[in-house]
């Protein structure tokens, strides 16, 4: 039984050792519309490695659909791992391209209406050239360890930091957060 509204890492026993499966997080609705901002925004996350993945999927997603999305990072069902950052709306589909490699370390990007998508792994500046960029909308969710995109598929990674900013913060604090 879970104390809260949400899914939580704490298992209460009566002395004996408990276990659970995958935490997949859900919120949408009022609870996600109340903090989220459509147009401007910060996203930080600090993640563990991957443990293991039912198939292709992302681990973090926002957006409303499987054709409207903001996620992170992505891993195939071969294990390969991308640390790419991808935005895809109806019409347009963009990626803030890093390095492939273990997905453990630390992301922060930002955006701004169609003016700026920015993001950062690890202190090293991801690049999107291309522009101009998928303006969020029409968001009404926040999935953690499952996605917009494939929403029955599960990931099971650590999480260890997840941090909304209501606005875009500079490419300078953006590679702060993630040194």
């Amino acid at each position: 039984r879970e104390i809260g509204a949400f899914s939580t890492s704490y298992i209460p026993t009566n002395g004996a050792q408990g276990s659970r499966g995958t935490d997949n997080v859900t919120i949408e609705g009022d609870n996600f519309s109340k903090w989220f901002n459509q147009r401007e925004g910060t996203i930080f996350a600090d993640m563990g490695p991957y443990v293991s993945a039912d198939t292709a999927n992302f681990g973090i997603s926002i957006g409303s659909a499987s054709n409207n999305y903001l996620a992170f990072p992505y891993i195939t069902s071969g294990g390969t791992y991308s640390r790419d950052v991808y935005w895809r709306d109806p019409f347009t589909a963009e990626t803030i391209a890093f390095p492939n490699g273990s997905t453990a370390g630390k992301y922060a990007f930002a955006y701004k209406n169609s003016e700026r998508f920015t993001g950062y792994f690890d202190g090293t500046l991801g690049e999107d050239t291309v522009g101009p960029w998928p303006n969020p909308s029409g968001y009404n969710s926040l999935r953690i360890g499952t996605s917009h995109f494939a929403s029955g598929e599960r990931q099971n990674f650590y999480l260890k930091q997840f941090t909304y900013y209501p606005s875009a913060l500079s490419n300078a604090i953006l590679q702060t957060l993630t040194k």
